[in-house]
């Protein structure tokens, strides 16, 4: 049997889904447990509905940047893309399938964040941060040192275990020269791209806490105080629906935080890399005694 073979009878998904339509990207997916429920992808050639973005219940309708929109059905466990160019698997798998995965995991009452995630010493960090704040250029140069990297873009949180995500991560152009990695695969969404693949990672792993990004003239650290913890996960929730859901939220604000502050220079990148993993490693030596952390 071959590799493929096997990810196929697994089931392939990332984020806590399967996607049984995505299957010329296998490598991008990973074999997923039981419990990840099947998700089908539906691509129809056209202009898209006009549609503001709206997030309910049962259904989500998004507008797809440059043109398109996106369909999602609860009941039917289905997402419809409607473009002049339909995505590939390629392109599904990464970045177009993250709303998905962002909103299914709402409606099955697990949380997500903007966020990436990688592995230190068995347990997952995830990477909070704003836009143009280097969250992907952060991951893929931990990548290079060989730390497993969970996921980019979208972490999902089910039951205190970080879900794995789609086995690449896309840079842009001066971050992928810099590290002398990635393969150009042209204009996805709003913008041109460099993907990185990963190696495979287990598809769940506790999380051990979280990782915030900040600019500075030197690399340094910060713990953040736990009255700050919360309002900065609810900053990065990419789904909130009335009802909210505090409580889960407020569980995960009680895992430790850090603040990664960093020169704004590409060249800087592997030893900001091998600081953060040295002070995690650090971080989980200490925590049987959480007064110190």
């Amino acid at each position: 049997m071959s590799a493929d073979d096997e990810l196929v009878e697994a089931g392939n998904g990332s984020y806590g889904l399967r996607f049984p339509d995505l299957r010329t990207e296998l490598a991008l997916l990973v074999p997923s447990p039981n419990d990840w429920r099947p998700w089908r992808i539906v691509r129809r050639r056209g202009p898209g509905e006009l549609v503001d973005g709206a997030i309910g219940h049962d259904f989500a309708r998004l507008r797809l940047a440059p043109e398109g929109s996106l369909v999602i059905d609860r009941g039917a466990r289905t997402s419809v893309f409607t473009m002049p160019d339909p995505p590939t698997d390629a392109e599904l798998v990464h970045p177009y399938i993250a709303a998905t995965a962002a909103i299914a995991a709402r409606w099955d009452g697990r949380q997500s964040f903007h966020a990436g995630g990688f592995v230190v010493a068995g347990a997952a960090w995830g990477v909070l941060g704003e836009r143009e704040v280097g969250k992907s250029t952060l991951l893929a140069s931990l990548a290079q040192l060989g730390v497993p990297v969970l996921c980019d873009d979208v972490l999902v949180v089910k039951e205190g275990m970080a879900l794995a995500g789609p086995r690449c991560i896309d840079l842009r152009e001066p971050a992928a020269r810099t590290l002398g990695w990635g393969h150009e695969i042209g204009l996805v969404g709003t913008r041109e791209r460099w993907r990185i693949t990963l190696p495979r990672v287990p598809a769940e792993v506790p999380l051990a806490g979280w990782v915030t990004l900040a600019w500075g003239e030197a690399i340094g650290f910060a713990q953040v105080k736990p009255s700050e913890r919360f309002p900065r996960l609810l900053d990065n929730l990419t789904v909130i629906l009335e009802p909210p859901d505090p409580p889960a939220v407020l569980a995960l604000a009680t895992l430790p935080m850090l603040t990664l502050a960093r020169p704004r220079r590409l060249d800087t990148l592997p030893a900001t890399a091998e600081a953060l993993v040295t002070q995690l490693e650090r971080v989980g030596a200490l925590r049987g005694d959480p007064g110190r952390l």
